[in-house]
């Protein structure tokens, strides 16, 4: 970097509306783009649905950009985070992991909605705003109890019905730690823990 040359900036763990994120992978990259970022990574949570559709926005604007995913794993009883990055998202066994705790979110979706009937809150499947690829999440269900009036906010939607030790919590399916790392190492990526 020369003299009075602003340094490169890039966002390397970056959610869309495929997992907990508001906006499509295409927005996404034109908010980087806007913000002036000179690279990112879409890192949707146990999914790489909106890769394709963020790399050629990304291509499209002249944007760096690394596929990748966030795995829900434990390590040691603890959730954490496995940020895999510069994968190859057609990587057999990685992808066979991501249809499998697809349909583990999607169950435990079912489960969350029945628990809120229980408590009052009737919500249909059918109600929330998914993502083409229907990866729902807590955040689809926070979201949507907000907007019938039981919550004033999507955070208090967490707090009082869907977040941990909560009425309708539910926990999700997670990798062992261990496995999370290996799936990215072997489609070729880079391991990172999230959070």
């Amino acid at each position: 970097m020369k003299g009075g040359e602003a340094p490169l900036t890039c966002d390397l763990h970056l959610h869309t509306s495929y997992s907990d994120g508001t906006d499509p992978p295409r927005r996404v990259v034109e908010r980087a783009a806007e913000t002036g970022l000179a690279a990112l990574a879409i890192t949707d949570h146990d999914t790489v649905a909106g890769v394709a559709e963020g790399k050629a926005a990304a291509r499209d604007l002249g944007l760096g950009f690394l596929a990748g995913t966030e795995l829900s794993a434990a390590w040691h009883k603890a959730e954490i985070h496995v940020v895999g990055l510069g994968i190859r998202v057609d990587e057999p066994a990685l992808r066979a992991t991501l249809d499998e705790l697809q349909r583990g979110r999607a169950r435990r979706i079912d489960r969350i909605i029945e628990r809120l009937e229980a408590l009052g809150i009737s919500i249909a499947r059918d109600e929330l705003a998914s993502p083409a690829s229907g990866a729902l999440g807590r955040m689809h269900i926070a979201r949507r109890i907000h907007a019938l009036g039981f919550a004033r906010t999507v955070q208090e939607a967490f707090d009082k019905y869907i977040g941990k030790a909560r009425p309708a919590f539910v926990d999700k399916p997670r990798l062992d730690a261990a496995e999370a790392i290996g799936l990215i190492r072997g489609a070729g990526g880079l391991a990172f823990v999230g959070h």
